[in-house]
C-alpha cells in the first residue's frame, strides 16, 4: 500500500497522513472560505494599511507555521494563542488553534476552540466530526455521538464522521455493530484510514481498549490488520 501522494498538509506542512485524526478537516481549518459558497467576483479595492497589531499577528502566524513544520505543536499553539490575544474573533486563527491544540494532545483546550468554531459553522459536517474526534479522546462518548449523528445527516458519506461513529459504537460496546460497506471504499480512503489508525494508535487504544482497537482495524481494513499497520503504512 502506498501513502497518499506528496501533498503537504495545509496546516502542519507534513504529508497529509501524518496528521492523524485531524485528517478530513485539514484544509477546512485553514482555508478562510472552506465550505462556503463561491463569492461573486468584484473589483479589488486598494489594500488597506497594515496596523502594528496586524503585523504582530502575522508574525505569530508565520512563527506558528514554522513550528508546525517541525511538528512542535505546543509552540505552534502558543504562537496562535498570542495572535488571538490581539484578534480574538478571527475565525481562521481559532480554527488553527483547534488544530494545533488537538495535535498537541491538549484535547480540553481543543474542544473549547472547536465549540467556538461550531458557533460560526453549526452545520459543517467537517467541524462537527472534528469536535467529535476530540470528544472521543476525552471519553465523552454521548456528546461525540450527538455531533457525529448530526454530521451524518448533513453528509451520510463523510468518511471522518462514519469512522468516528464506528469508534463510538465500539467504545460503548454496542451489540450488532454494522460491519458492511467499508470494503467498498476506494484506495485513497483505505490509505487515509490506515494512516489515521497508525498515527493515533495510542489514542484509539485508550478510548477503545486493545481489543476494541483490533476490532476497529479489522472492520475498516480487514482481520488482523492491527498488528500489520506499520508494515501496511510503510509499504
Amino acid at each position: 500500500m502506498t501513502k497518499q501522494g506528496d501533498r503537504a498538509c495545509p496546516y502542519c506542512g507534513a504529508d497529509d497522513w501524518l496528521c492523524g485524526f485531524i485528517g478530513a478537516f485539514n484544509e477546512a481549518l485553514l482555508s478562510p472560505n472552506a465550505g462556503m459558497p463561491p463569492r461573486p467576483s468584484r473589483i479589488r479595492a486598494p489594500a488597506p494599511e497594515v496596523s502594528a497589531a496586524q503585523k504582530v499577528t502575522r508574525a505569530n502566524v508565520q512563527a506558528a507555521d514554522t513550528y508546525s513544520k517541525q511538528k512542535n505543536w505546543p509552540q505552534a499553539l502558543a504562537e496562535i494563542q498570542q495572535a488571538l490575544e490581539l484578534d480574538p474573533e478571527n475565525m481562521l486563527l481559532i480554527r488553527k488553534a483547534a488544530a494545533y491544540a488537538a495535535l498537541a494532545r491538549n484535547f480540553v483546550v481543543a474542544d473549547d476552540y472547536f465549540q467556538k468554531v461550531l458557533r460560526n459553522y453549526p452545520d459543517s459536517a467537517t467541524f462537527l466530526s472534528g469536535r467529535a474526534g476530540v470528544l472521543i479522546r476525552l471519553l465523552r462518548l454521548k456528546e461525540a455521538d450527538e455531533l457525529v449523528q448530526k454530521a451524518l445527516v448533513i453528509d451520510p458519506s463523510f468518511l471522518s464522521a462514519r469512522f468516528n461513529r464506528l469508534c463510538i459504537q465500539i467504545a460503548r460496546g454496542d451489540a450488532d455493530i454494522p460491519e458492511s460497506g467499508w470494503e467498498l471504499l476506494n484506495t485513497d480512503n483505505v490509505v487515509e484510514l490506515a494512516n489515521w489508525l497508525d498515527a493515533d494508535r495510542q489514542d484509539y487504544v485508550k478510548a477503545l481498549k486493545p481489543e476494541g482497537y483490533a476490532k476497529l482495524c479489522g472492520i475498516v481494513l480487514g482481520p488482523g490488520t492491527d498488528a500489520r499497520l506499520p508494515e501496511i503504512v510503510g509499504s
